[in-house]
């Protein structure tokens, strides 16, 4: 195509400065022979846009220039080595045009400003796929070219409940997806398990606290009110601790509903007082008398296995009365019987982080919806949709989390960002640092890297990974399973092509290839991992090196890579990809776990690798992600529904207050928070009772309806 340098029109006149600019005749710009695409891609805010930008906050005493590992230099203004490689590679000038910190709000100010002014951009899957349907023509259908997505494609005709997923009612395609990781395990329940050994296991008592500053009021209630006389599934280490042979096994749960160690644990205040060392007394009792060998022996000969081993089988009132032990010995733990003990806690005060402790609060009591991949829904046993937000199992999990919150286990004021003594909301950093947290539930990576920090290197022993999740009874069923509802798979975020890109023909070719290119081999690693100065190679062939994940070969990591990530990013490894790579961005794309993996502390691989194989050998069951096991409870929720135009409009505009009342969206209101804190009923805080707030939410805020759309829209989706 003949090119001619142009010195007017507000396309090439924004991009001067840039290098050799130039303009065709039908109004497309080039850069350096690079063709110029308006793009609107970051993952939350400054510092993690495609280019470099001397004015964000990259970390403390970080400053630009950032030099790669091979040496290469970036400074304001350069696109970060991800996108400078997908620019040489797509060959397009990229023209960064993100006007929000927010994804959806970035969506929703081009929606105002107008889809013809952007070319590629991100937003909520939903919301591009209910705007889309709703505005014929504004988003390019990827359906209708498919046949120019090969890897795409490819990947869809592999993953039919992915294509399910993301098409419309009329078949239309309006995003690609983004996987945080597919199929495979997301957050996890991680626990000091330095604090769990010091607490069970051994007979002495010896320091164990025997005063009531710190002891607890008991105010949570039974929840496993059945005697329990059941073989719960485990794993068992047929190998050395060493190198672990994982076999599956059964360990029998068998106490009366008296002996619950909540019973025992609360009938010590008509003794007198509850103290840390009485508490530690029930539990350890509890846990001899209730775990047995088929010859009557105690069968956790390490009591503290029943919590962190692979044959843990712990369920929440358990797991209540360790909570409570940690609570009320802060001297027996950490030397100082002043300090506050927090045996939950979020990782910050953000709506989004706050919102782990109900996923936590889920797997401890069986609830499902607590971390669904569409707002709170999940199926029941017959396939139809369900929303979690007013089932009674819902709200009397509400009301044990109040309890428990009553009694000190969770931490105060959860939401503010001075919560847990810490400053600005990064309460993980202050319960840490102070060695009185103990309890979460999160990622493995992000959060057990703390291990590599001067803070906690100085405290004795400290051990904070994930373990095996507790057991209750899931989806309908009558025993006690584990089930895993916190699942990679169709992330709630996606990135699109404007429609108005149809017609120009060398802007949508280009489009079309940088969408394919992150479905490619080449395209995913280099999201995943980085470029390739970031990979380690052999010296002597060059090839690059690999590790075993998951029972198949990913790269290996340089170890430039990992300095980095600990020397300007304190092992973040988020932070380190998204703010100096231009990596694992929220694209079209399956990001590659074994690129996290290797991020992880030795602590947190530790305890990942005995989740992974727990999760391997059907110890820990999880939701199916392609719709076919018998009971349609366990399939994962699709993220996106099919509705047409009416129902995609009637989503948007009538059920506003319903999703903004209990909602776990940064700059949002999740009411759950104001109920664990004041429980139901507190007029002061207008906490409705729980049928007055079951009522509001399915008939007032039309919740019911609302559920009855999505299914009408499911049901179609199935034929």
């Amino acid at each position: 195509m003949k090119k001619k340098i142009l010195l007017m029109g507000l396309a090439c006149a924004g991009l001067m400065g840039l290098g050799l600019t130039s303009c065709d005749n039908g109004g497309n710009t080039y850069v350096d022979g690079k063709l110029s695409l308006n793009m609107s891609v970051q993952y939350a805010k400054a510092e993690t846009r495609m280019e470099f930008h001397a004015n964000a906050n990259y970390g403390k005493d970080v400053k630009l220039p950032y030099k790669d590992p091979a040496g290469n230099e970036y400074n304001d203004g350069d696109l970060k080595p991800v996108w400078k490689a997908v620019s040489d590679k797509i060959q397009i000038h990229i023209n960064d045009v993100t006007p929000k910190d927010s994804v959806n709000d970035s969506f929703t100010d081009w929606q105002t400003k107008g889809l013809a002014n952007v070319d590629v951009f991100q937003g909520g899957a939903s919301a591009i796929q209910n705007y889309a349907t709703e505005h014929p023509g504004d988003v390019l259908d990827l359906a209708e070219y498919l046949d120019q997505l090969p890897n795409f494609k490819k990947f869809l005709d592999g993953n039919k409940v992915v294509k399910r997923t993301i098409t419309n009612y009329a078949g239309n395609i309006y995003y690609a997806p983004y996987f945080d990781g597919y199929d495979d395990i997301e957050k996890m329940v991680l626990m000091r398990v330095d604090f769990v050994k010091k607490l069970l296991d051994g007979d002495s008592l010896e320091g164990l606290d025997e005063d009531t500053t710190a002891a607890i009021t008991p105010s949570y209630q039974i929840f496993q009110t059945d005697n329990y006389n059941e073989d719960i599934k485990v794993m068992v280490n047929k190998g050395t601790a060493e190198a672990p042979k994982y076999e599956t096994g059964t360990v029998k749960k068998s106490y009366t509903k008296e002996k619950n160690p909540i019973a025992r644990q609360n009938a010590l205040a008509s003794g007198g007082k509850i103290t840390g060392k009485n508490l530690v007394q029930a539990l350890r009792a509890h846990i001899d008398e209730a775990y047995k060998t088929s010859d009557g022996a105690k069968y956790y000969t390490k009591r503290s296995d029943l919590f962190i081993g692979p044959n843990a089988a712990y369920d929440a009132d358990e797991l209540v009365a360790l909570l409570r032990c940690v609570k009320a010995n802060p001297h027996y733990l950490t030397g100082d019987a002043e300090k506050v003990m927090y045996p939950v806690f979020n990782r910050e005060n953000k709506n989004s982080r706050v919102g782990d402790l109900f996923g936590l609060m889920g797997q401890m009591f069986g609830v499902r919806g607590m971390m669904s991949k569409n707002g709170y829904f999940y199926f029941d046993a017959n396939g139809n949709v369900v929303d979690t937000r007013w089932q009674q199992n819902t709200v009397d999990a509400l009301e044990r989390f109040n309890q428990m919150y009553k009694e000190g286990l969770i931490l105060p004021n959860f939401t503010s960002d001075t919560a847990g003594d810490g400053t600005g909301g990064a309460i993980y950093k202050a319960v840490h640092g102070n060695n009185v947290g103990f309890c979460s539930f999160d990622y493995a990576q992000t959060q057990t890297v703390y291990h590599e920090t001067d803070v906690a290197k100085k405290i004795a022993d400290y051990d904070f990974e994930p373990v095996i999740s507790p057991v209750a009874k899931w989806n309908g069923g009558t025993t006690l399973t584990r089930f895993h509802e916190s699942w990679r798979s169709v992330k709630t975020e996606g990135w699109a092509i404007s429609g108005f890109v149809k017609n120009n023909e060398e802007k949508l070719k280009k489009c079309l290839e940088l969408f394919d290119y992150f479905w490619s081999t080449e395209g995913q690693q280099l999201m995943s991992y980085g470029p390739d100065s970031y990979i380690a190679h052999d010296k002597s062939t060059g090839k690059v090196e690999t590790i075993d994940y998951l029972g198949k070969p990913v790269p290996k990591l340089a170890d430039g890579t990992l300095e980095q990530l600990k020397t300007i990013a304190e092992y973040n490894y988020t932070n380190y990809y998204r703010y100096f790579v231009g990596g694992t961005f929220p694209i079209g794309y399956i990001k590659e776990q074994g690129m996290e993996y290797q991020c992880n502390a030795p602590q947190g691989k530790a305890g990942l690798d005995k989740v992974e194989n727990a999760i391997a050998l059907g110890v820990i069951e999880y939701p199916d992600v392609t719709w076919t096991k018998t009971n349609k409870a366990t399939w994962i929720i699709p993220t996106t529904f099919a509705f047409d135009s009416t129902e995609a409009s009637a989503v948007t505009t009538n059920y506003t207050t319903l999703n903004d009342y209990v909602n776990n969206t940064n700059g949002k209101l999740n009411n759950w928070s104001n109920i664990v804190m004041y429980g139901f009923g507190n007029t002061e805080h207008d906490t409705k009772t729980k049928d007055e707030y079951k009522t509001y939410m399915s008939t007032t805020l039309k919740g019911n309806d609302y559920v009855s759309v999505h299914q009408k829209a499911w049901v179609e989706m199935q034929k």
